[in-house]
């Protein structure tokens, strides 16, 4: 009986633990639900190469700036995407204010609005998380907070 309590126990510690890790297949990242600005649902595609993830106004706010310069492709072109995760921002001011701004933007914005993505996802407060992936699996995780960091990074 305590060999089934102790397996259930574990399972359950391994369910509850963060599913993207180095090593996790390219996979994984579609069973959570992203949409594009304009309400489009979203799919990580098996070519990406790099996954640029921000958690908060700043980070987002930085990388929109940077990709704001580049070329509308420029993310396609270079096996990237960026996915904004904006669950803890209030409804209202969701549609009041962020995805009227957003929609501006040339580049493609994948929007995550759930607390489960935010749990899964490695991140560090006010830094943008990088997911390299090689092989279709995750290769490294690292974090970063300037321009010139994004740009290495994606490029």
């Amino acid at each position: 009986m305590n060999k089934i309590l102790t397996i259930i126990a574990m399972s359950f510690v391994m369910l509850s633990a963060n599913t993207i890790e180095v090593g996790t297949p390219i996979y994984k990242f579609n069973s959570y639900k992203y949409e594009s600005p304009l309400g489009r649902n979203m799919r990580v595609s098996k070519k990406t190469t790099v996954v640029v993830i921000a958690f908060e106004q700043e980070t987002g706010a930085l990388v929109n700036k940077y990709l704001d310069s580049k070329k509308p492709f420029y993310l396609l072109d270079n096996h990237a995407v960026f996915i904004a995760d904006i669950n803890k921002m209030p409804d209202m001011i969701t549609k009041m204010f962020a995805l009227p701004k957003l929609q501006e933007f040339k580049h493609p914005i994948y929007l995550s609005y759930s607390e489960k993505f935010a749990k899964d996802m490695p991140h560090k407060k006010g830094q943008i998380t990088v997911v390299e992936i090689e092989n279709s699996k995750i290769k490294n995780i690292s974090y970063i907070s300037t321009k010139e960091e994004l740009k290495k990074a994606i490029e």
